[in-house]
């Protein structure tokens, strides 16, 4: 059996920043995420669970509203 690898996407959590009018500027420094973190967001590299888990605390969202699976 083959396993179709899928990537992350964090394209939901700019489109959710930019839907609340968030700067990133701003959003980045409440949820105390690092340069380096920012940084693998943009570029949709894997971050920490933990990391994940701030993020939708502090917005008050879901998981599923900050991240994809794209093929």
């Amino acid at each position: 059996r083959t396993f179709e690898m899928r990537k992350i996407n964090y394209a939901p959590l700019f489109r959710l920043l930019k839907k609340r009018k968030i700067k990133q500027k701003d959003f980045f420094f409440l949820s105390k995420i690092s340069g380096s973190t920012r940084q693998k967001l943009r570029t949709n590299k894997c971050i920490t669970t933990n990391t994940l888990v701030r993020i939708c605390n502090v917005l008050g969202c879901e998981l599923s509203d900050i991240v994809e699976l794209r093929k």
